[in-house]
């Protein structure tokens, strides 16, 4: 094996596209002296040390510059009793009870942005929670009687779909004030979640959920060094990150507590909920559920081929149901293998798990969901549905383009102030190989993955196969015979949804 090298430092501030002009002044003297000027520092937030050195200039989006007096209130999902744990930050506007800064990097950061666009644009945030088992009823509800009280609805994707496809959001592609090309859009949301050509729900660098809903796969570096893996940021660089590699690694790492018996006292190569390797492998893989034909025709890829069946078939045979793998669902045991207390090499989570592993003994490093194989384009990172966030405009707002300056103004704030400061809240306290485990956040949030059949699916099909393939079943082709006749009609409904819009 080849010995580690540094990566290629990829950019993540690089900006698409800079402008060729100064932002347009207002038309009149008069309202200009009233509004803010573009060209004033204090719009402008403050670079830090890597945007300096690569020498980026920072360039306020291309909005009217004015005093909006404006108040965006957001309505914002929430699961009823458990809203510190999926909610881990308030991605919107400051905690209610918080009136300054209070040492966590997220939440003040996000205390500034709004102080921010509220000093110098006139603009106030407020951020509504709602349980996401009402949030069907109300937006109902508030789009029937035209209501402008809420202007942006933020869902978790699997909930999306509740209200996706019934007239009741904007095109995000046609709202004034909003430029989809700029680097704080998530631009793979953009292709890979649209009904059509019409965009409900898209992300931004407004958002952190979404981020933190991004699929990583951690690794305790004392652990790889024991077992002389030294050379796995190497692999990831060259393209050979794969599959086939990472269950090398897995295998070697199983080790018996000296019971001479499997149980959860061992260490495992994989050590986690039994059913989440499952789509994220397969994604990872370049597949998706749900995807379009060459024609721009949805379809359901999973099981439509050799290809998908064979994927699936491998990720299940060579990882879900091996020894190395604990897998939760068929263990029967008191005793459970913990990734920070050192019991596995390798756990396929979101990045998200920084907050539990921050405490860790064991620093751990930071690998992008490996490949299929190395004739694979590129590494493909899973936004995790039931974590993240997705924006969109009610169509019964007053002021369209007021909403998209918010929204392109805020997203802008974050792409240079929150979103870096994120990296440092993911790898923070592990202790050793930061720069390297930086840019691996670089790689796998620049190839964040969508799928719709993941956000609009009213059979509820990806859950029954998380819960069929976690089950010790790998007899994939009568399984998805017996849902054929459900997907292919699911399939032509959607298209018909399309050609509406």
């Amino acid at each position: 094996m080849k010995k580690s090298c540094y990566l290629r430092f990829i950019s993540l501030f690089l900006v698409i596209g800079m402008l060729g002009s100064a932002l347009l002044a207002c038309a009149d003297d008069t309202q200009s002296e009233q509004s803010p000027d573009p060209s004033d520092s204090s719009l402008t937030p403050s670079t830090d040390t890597t945007q300096e050195e690569q020498g980026e200039q920072q360039i306020l989006p291309d909005v009217e510059a004015m005093d909006y007096d404006y108040t965006l209130n957001v309505l914002h999902w929430t699961v009823d009793g458990n809203h510190e744990f999926y909610n881990l930050w308030n991605e919107i506007c400051p905690d209610e009870n918080t009136n300054g800064i209070t040492g966590d990097i997220i939440a003040d950061d996000i205390y500034d942005r709004t102080g921010w666009i509220n000093e110098n644009y006139g603009i106030t945030l407020t951020c509504q929670y709602q349980s996401h088992m009402t949030i069907p009823t109300v937006v109902a509800n508030l789009i029937k009687s035209g209501s402008d009280e809420y202007q942006v609805m933020v869902e978790f994707g699997f909930n999306a779909q509740r209200t996706m496809g019934r007239n009741y959001y904007t095109d995000l592609t046609t709202l004034a004030n909003v430029d989809p090309s700029k680097p704080w859009w998530v631009k793979e949301s953009f292709e890979e979640l649209a009904i059509g050509e019409f965009v409900e729900f898209a992300a931004s660098d407004l958002l952190i959920l979404d981020k933190g809903a991004t699929s990583t796969l951690f690794y305790n570096i004392p652990m790889a060094d024991d077992l002389g893996l030294d050379n796995l940021y190497e692999l990831v660089e060259d393209g050979l990150w794969t599959f086939e590699e990472m269950i090398a690694c897995a295998e070697n790492a199983y080790a018996d507590n000296g019971n001479d018996t499997r149980d959860g006292g061992d260490v495992y190569g994989f050590a986690g909920s039994g059913d989440i390797p499952v789509l994220t492998l397969y994604i990872g893989s370049g597949m998706k559920l749900l995807d379009r034909d060459e024609d721009g025709e949805y379809y359901y890829q999973y099981g439509s081929d050799e290809q998908s069946l064979e994927i699936m078939t491998t990720i299940l045979e060579d990882l879900m149901y091996q020894d190395f793998y604990w897998n939760d669902t068929l263990e029967n045991s008191d005793t459970h293998p913990s990734f920070p207390n050192g019991g596995a090499l390798f756990n396929l989570a979101t990045a998200r798990a920084c907050s539990i592993y921050r405490n860790m003994e064991d620093a751990y490093g930071i690998l992008p969901v490996p490949k299929y194989d190395e004739y694979q384009d590129k590494y493909y990172s899973q936004v995790n549905t039931y974590h993240d966030s997705m924006l969109a405009v009610f169509n019964t707002v007053e002021s369209p383009e007021k909403v998209g300056a918010a929204l392109e103004l805020l997203s802008y704030y974050s792409y240079y102030n929150i979103y870096p400061d994120f990296y440092d809240v993911v790898i923070q306290g592990r202790g050793t190989r930061d720069e390297e485990s930086r840019r691996m956040l670089d790689l796998i949030f620049s190839n964040r993955s969508y799928d719709l059949g993941l956000v609009y699916d009213p059979l509820g099909f990806s859950d029954t196969v998380l819960r069929y393939t976690a089950t010790g079943s790998s007899n994939l082709t009568s399984f998805i015979e017996s849902w054929e006749d459900r997907l292919s009609n699911a399939a032509k409904t959607l298209n018909e949804l399309a050609q509406s819009y």
